[in-house]
């Protein structure tokens, strides 16, 4: 089984776009048993993710290959109803992203979600407020999942995620080299496979771990058996 922890659908603007029938296609093609769902980014920087994240739970309704993921945008000011919002729709966790504002100012969000303990999926990148580091500011006790690995930073992701029993890394978007690295030197079990579509291609994705490892037991950890122990599936 291959499980993909990251995947973007609806619409951000003429580029960054997905439906769902293209996923299933770049599902097929890849051989992607599963898919975790999350809306893009909202039209504005302050801007509302609650039709976004009803469509996502309707989708997963509908078909069963995909795990739905609410979104938050802790600058929208209804950022605390919304989270309420994604627990009424029952979605398995939420995504925040960090380029308009860091992960730990929605350290309030946290609070109230570590009454339920989702997994969050936290976005990484080289942009001042997107530093990995940030995360072990937080104050969250259950999974947090850093996207990309930390991008740039990827050394120190793989610091964070052996020192910290409840923080893991996704592969997605990270380059072959940096695969070898993380797989080398982080904690396994704290490995997860994502692709980031369609930002890129699953099958791309899958074959970097592929090239970085010939071990099946580690690849079937990194591909389905750590996601399902965070989702409890």
């Amino acid at each position: 089984m291959i499980i993909d922890c990251h995947n973007h659908l609806g619409f951000e603007n003429n580029f960054e776009r997905q439906t769902s029938k293209e996923l299933l296609r770049r599902m097929k093609i890849a051989s992607i048993d599963k898919a975790v769902v999350f809306p893009f980014a909202p039209q504005t920087k302050t801007g509302s993710t609650y039709e976004d994240n009803k469509k996502i739970a309707l989708l997963c309704k509908n078909n069963k290959k995909f795990i739905g993921f609410g979104r938050i945008n802790q600058l929208n000011k209804n950022a605390l109803e919304e989270l309420d919002h994604i627990l009424k729709l029952k979605l398995k966790g939420v995504k925040f992203h960090t380029r308009n504002s860091k992960i730990t100012e929605a350290q309030e969000i946290l609070d109230e979600l570590e009454k339920h303990k989702l997994p969050i999926i936290v976005h990484t990148s080289d942009e001042k407020n997107t530093f990995v580091n940030f995360i072990e500011e937080l104050k969250y006790s259950g999974p947090i999942i850093i996207a990309h690995a930390g991008k740039n930073r990827f050394m120190e992701t793989v610091k964070i995620v052996n020192k910290y029993p409840n923080i893991y890394l996704d592969t997605s978007i990270i380059s072959p080299f940096r695969t070898r690295y993380v797989i080398e030197n982080a904690n396994p079990e704290k490995i997860i496979f994502g692709s980031d579509s369609p930002y890129s291609h699953p099958k791309i994705d899958i074959l970097k771990i592929k090239y970085a490892t010939d071990d099946k037991k580690l690849r079937k950890m990194f591909f389905s058996d750590n996601i399902k122990k965070i989702l409890k599936i």
